[in-house]
């Protein structure tokens, strides 16, 4: 990580994530909370699926090549991936599963853990669970501060423990390896921290927290609740080919009311551009019809050259 020394010298890259797209918010927003340099200063931004759109967010200043990882193989890029692996940016498995699956220009853990985020990545889950990865995310950003001395004090330390190792105990200082290129330090000793091991995670950042717990809120009444249950959802489901009719006449409907404003700019629109039209056919056909006229035609007598 010495390219980090120079200022924009690296890129960042956001992996394809599906559903799983909110732990890219996470990474972007503790970065941008504390190491907002390296959103600043990045010279690319790289993205996949969901990942493009994080990219975008951030190349517009907007709060939110390679099929999954793009730029992976260039040592200059900060990767960031949901699922379990060899990334930069990425949780870290508990699992003692040393087997990696090379796939889509990434390198995944094979593991139970991972099997699982690739299912909810496919299939819409609940608000919580995407929630908990954008937290997650949050984490696993300042996991990567924090073991590359990003960062001005030991925040994760503060969540597992009252108070860091000392240097004499292998701990924040101690576990540093310097790199000779940049001079980068890189303290391997930083601890993973989960979500589950933060309580209240609005002590690490309370503009996200209440984002989250605000999207995540649910209606309350008696027929909301009753939709969300087993029998409710049963029900939505038999019942769709009834319903999905009127609810197709309901929404274009809508559209055609929000569109009769604009009828009138768009009805002179096609009418001039049909003029155009036609009269570029008219014009080709009386060409190819007509032609240069030959003099047999007309009847005139062709002279020849004495």
């Amino acid at each position: 990580m010495g390219f980090l020394e120079e200022e924009g010298s690296w890129n960042l890259s956001f992996s394809g994530a599906g559903f799983l797209g909110l732990y890219h918010v996470g990474v972007t927003h503790c970065l941008r909370q504390r190491a907002p340099r390296l959103l600043q200063g990045a010279r690319r931004f790289y993205g996949s699926s969901s990942g493009a759109l994080n990219a975008v967010s951030i190349v517009c200043g907007k709060s939110v090549g390679g099929n999954n990882l793009p730029f992976a193989d260039c040592p200059s890029t900060i990767t960031v991936s949901p699922f379990h692996g060899t990334v930069d940016i990425c949780p870290q498995s508990t699992s003692a599963n040393l087997h990696e699956l090379n796939a889509f220009n990434a390198s995944y853990q094979i593991s139970t853990e991972n099997f699982f985020l690739g299912f909810i990545c496919l299939v819409s889950p609940n608000p919580e669970v995407v929630a908990d990865s954008c937290r997650q995310g949050y984490l696993d950003a300042l996991r990567f501060l924090e073991r590359r001395g990003l960062t001005k004090e030991p925040v994760l330390w503060t969540l597992v423990s009252k108070e860091p190792p000392t240097p004499g105990d292998g701990g924040w200082d101690a576990g540093c390896d310097q790199h000779q290129k940049g001079g980068l330090s890189l303290n391997w000793k930083v601890p993973h921290v989960q979500v589950k091991d933060v309580p209240n995670f609005e002590q690490l950042s309370p503009e996200l927290e209440a984002a989250l717990k605000k999207a995540c809120k649910r209606d309350r009444s008696l027929w909301a609740r009753f939709c969300r249950s087993g029998p409710g959802q049963v029900l939505t489901y038999m019942l769709l080919p009834c319903t999905l009719p009127f609810e197709y006449i309901y929404f274009r409907s809508r559209r055609l009311v929000v569109w009769l404003p604009d009828v009138p700019a768009d009805l002179w629109w096609m009418q001039g551009l049909l003029r155009s039209v036609a009269h570029k056919v008219y014009s080709r056909t009386k060409a190819q019809l007509l032609g240069p006229i030959s003099p047999l035609a007309t009847g005139v007598p062709e002279t020849s050259p004495l």
